[in-house]
């Protein structure tokens, strides 16, 4: 790590001429035991070369990818990582709906679901919304509890085309999900994990090195 991310105290590592990236901040980037993949697919994208799907990618105009999208076929299971509770189900994005899910240690945003996951899935969220984000109303129920495996969602498919699991950590309660921008001038907001390495333990594949993640940027 640099001498200038040293003193700002912050969790950044840099490498010389390239872009300042954050490491994944989940305590050794463990899973813990009974941890799931949360879909069939097990390709992680990790960096460059795997484009926009990665943690951290720029976007033209700005916005950054602030979590790792996991491919997988529409309207296949979205799996549980772990025991928790459902806290919100809200419209997201492009025709596909996101469930907030409270895991204790963490919080995972489980974006570009079905619309109809909530129902299929025979879950209940202490907030939901039909159509405008961060318009939540309180169902006056506590949230479903889940188990690491239990079906909670299916896979979405965008009014574009694709679907996928986008998939996005926070620290312990956080309530919203956030928005980044402006990398990598911008340092991700405080909440934010990155779920690159927790993902790659997950599948049973090797972790990366923070010289061997850089992020992709818009040339």
């Amino acid at each position: 790590m640099g001498e200038e991310a040293k003193a700002a105290g912050v969790p950044w590592y840099w490498v010389p001429g390239k872009e300042r990236f954050t490491k994944a901040t989940l305590p050794s980037d463990a899973p813990g035991s009974g941890t799931v993949f949360p879909v069939k697919n097990k390709f992680v994208p990790k960096g460059p070369n795997d484009g926009m799907c990665c943690f951290g990618y720029k976007r033209p105009g700005g916005r950054t990818h602030s979590g790792v999208d996991l491919f997988a076929r529409h309207l296949n299971p979205i799996y549980a990582v772990a025991s928790g509770r459902v806290v919100s189900f809200y419209y997201y994005f492009d025709g596909t709906f996101a469930l907030f899910v409270d895991h204790g240690d963490y919080v995972v945003n489980y974006g570009e679901c079905d619309p109809s996951s909530l129902a299929e899935c025979q879950l209940v969220a202490e907030y939901t919304n039909t159509y405008e984000r961060r318009t939540l109303i309180s169902t006056n129920k506590k949230g479903t509890k889940v188990s690491a495996g239990d079906k909670i969602a299916l896979v979405g498919r965008l009014n574009s085309g694709s679907s996928m699991l986008h998939f996005e950590m926070y620290q312990a309660g956080t309530k919203w999900n956030k928005n980044w921008n402006g990398f990598p001038s911008t340092a991700a907001p405080g909440a934010f994990y990155n779920p690159t390495n927790f993902l790659l333990a997950l599948a049973g594949k090797k972790t990366i090195t923070p010289e061997e993640y850089v992020p992709a940027v818009c040339r």
